[in-house]
């Protein structure tokens, strides 16, 4: 039963009620628990959270584990560079996902026995891990993104072109690094003032995810067409030399092979990316969108499963 007391903040109200969109204290909306002030009972909203969320465990328990490997193997042969802040990025945003899931299914299957009268806590924790998946998730995504478009145009060896793409570099981290800083700041504010500030900082982060995902097709695009460039190369020398020196042109044809393998990984690599990355914006806006107007609860958690499956997806595909 939903009370009647006033609020302004979720510290107006007892026990662990939260102040909902109504401006009155009553049981959150997104766990579904009813008995306010306590908020203990469980209803069927109550367990489509608990059984979304252990799936969730499972998902990204998977893509920590597989992050983790390939940060071991990066580690293992020495990578530097991209390669390595990519696989830490990978590895710590799964960590942080691993995190919250787990955290989220305990607290409800305890009916919040965690945290008992309080119910500011585990939403801010929530807060934190969401933050951090997402500020993850974009560094991973503009880091290799950038490798691939670096990598392209020192290949092409055109050294006006690598100093344009040197200052754009520089740019797109300014403006990460301020991205950043502003989303740390609804963060704060969030915390300590209204968790509004952290809503408009999920519908905000929806644009700056789209540039992000633009980048990594952009740099995909460009990296498969130098492969195929390659391919290309090796058969026309192979062609030439066929009679003179089959042994090397032998060795020509498998290198265009290797090359057209590469290709199609990477084709591969960067549709699927972009997908999830459409996916991610399109959830995302529509989770934050549901959990603000307090509108349908079994939508919001599917729009939440949705977002959350395509961040691990991603990174699956982008350490595969």
């Amino acid at each position: 039963m939903q009370s009647s007391e006033q609020c302004h903040s979720s510290e107006d109200c007892d026990g662990r009620e939260v102040c909902r969109r109504s401006a009155q204290c009553d049981c959150a909306f997104a766990s579904g628990f009813t008995n306010a002030p306590a908020c203990d009972e469980f209803t069927s909203r109550t367990i489509m959270a608990i059984v979304v969320s252990s799936l969730l465990v499972m998902i990204s328990t998977f893509a920590f584990a597989f992050t983790l490997a390939t940060l071991l193997k990066v580690a293992r042969v020495h990578c530097r560079g991209y390669f390595l802040s990519c696989s830490i990025f990978s590895f710590l945003a799964t960590f942080a996902g691993v995190t919250s899931h787990f955290h989220g299914v305990v607290y409800m299957a305890s009916a919040g026995g965690f945290w008992k009268e309080n119910s500011v806590v585990p939403d801010e924790f929530q807060e934190i891990a969401a933050f951090l998946l997402s500020s993850l998730t974009i560094c991973t995504t503009l880091n290799l993104g950038l490798m691939w478009i670096e990598f392209v145009h020192t290949t092409r060896r055109a050294e006006h072109v690598h100093s344009n793409l040197h200052k754009t570099a520089i740019w797109l981290y300014a403006v990460l690094v301020l991205w950043l800083a502003i989303g740390a700041a609804l963060l704060i504010l969030s915390l300590r003032i209204d968790r509004a500030y952290f809503k408009v900082w999920q519908l905000a982060n929806a644009p700056f995810a789209v540039l992000c995902t633009a980048i990594y097709i952009a740099g995909g695009r460009s990296m498969h067409g130098v492969f195929l460039g390659a391919e290309q190369r090796c058969i026309q020398q192979a062609a030439l030399i066929m009679i003179e020196a089959p042994d090397t042109a032998a060795h020509e044809l498998q290198k265009a092979h290797r090359m057209r393998a590469r290709a199609k990984m990477t084709l591969r690599s960067y549709q699927i990316f972009g997908s999830c990355g459409m996916i991610y914006v399109c959830s995302s806006i529509g989770w934050a969108a549901l959990e603000v107007l307090e509108i349908c609860q079994p939508a919001m958690w599917i729009s939440h499963f949705v977002l959350r499956c395509s961040v691990y997806i991603g990174f699956c595909d982008i350490c595969w």
